[in-house]
């Protein structure tokens, strides 16, 4: 679950939840918004709710990439655009402008909320990679994320032993510092090592001059590291996963 709420103070000003990759069964509501709180609702399954999503006032809200099923109401507040089904999903499932679906989701039982692998939801979430699934089980078949808890890569956070996922690494620049990027699972432990001095003085030993590690939140993770390689000199870097301390 991945919900970043505003708090209230003596300065209200707009604020955006993230309500991300949930399943909310008989509830009597799901989430509700209004100014001057915004929210962004993606990759979700709402069964059996009196009122799944609910909004008030001028801003967004958006919703889109859920599933809505056996729910009282499933928007409140929306315009008729949402869960107006106008054209299939990825998967061929009918859906609304926002690519929200109204099917049921078929869970594996009725107090197991796994997708089986026929379920509409599998792979139906949003198109960002930010949200792709990571670990299989819990989530089902390709790397687009599934709706629902056990969708999208804080899902491996289910796992009793959280895999070591290879760290597949991309490099950019920004003022002085050098950049790393990785798809990360949200809450392992990472670490980082990298030498940025002649390529003559790190052959042959093992001089990784800078050793940290750091624990992603969210996926992507993004660290600064060295400054710039001087001129006529390489830089190496290496992320490796040390996989989730238990209870984290």
């Amino acid at each position: 679950m991945s919900l970043y709420c505003a708090g209230l103070n003596s300065m209200l000003s707009s604020s955006t939840a993230k309500l991300i990759n949930n399943t909310i069964v008989n509830a009597r509501g799901g989430i509700s918004a209004t100014d001057p709180w915004d929210a962004s609702i993606e990759d979700n399954v709402f069964q059996r709710t009196t009122n799944a999503v609910t909004t008030s006032g001028a801003l967004s809200r958006v919703v889109g990439y859920n599933c809505f099923y056996g729910n009282s109401t499933n928007f409140t507040g929306y315009n008729a655009n949402y869960g107006t089904p106008i054209w299939p999903n990825r998967n061929g499932t009918m859906s609304d402008i926002y690519f929200n679906i109204v099917a049921a989701p078929l869970f594996i039982a009725t107090n197991d909320f796994h997708l089986t692998n026929n379920s509409p939801c599998v792979n139906a979430g949003t198109p960002d990679s930010t949200y792709a699934n990571m670990c299989f089980p819990p989530s089902v078949a390709t790397n687009f994320p599934d709706m629902g808890a056990f969708g999208g890569p804080d899902a491996c956070n289910w796992l009793t032993t959280v895999p070591q996922l290879p760290a597949k690494l991309s490099l950019t620049k920004s003022n002085s510092n050098v950049w790393l990027n990785w798809a990360a699972i949200p809450r392992s432990t990472y670490q980082v090592v990298y030498f940025t001095t002649n390529c003559n003085a790190f052959s042959g030993t093992n001089r990784w001059l800078t050793n940290f590690t750091v624990t992603p939140a969210a996926n992507p993770a993004s660290v600064a590291v060295s400054p710039y390689p001087t001129t006529n000199s390489k830089a190496f870097y290496r992320v490796r996963s040390l996989g989730r301390t238990p209870g984290n």
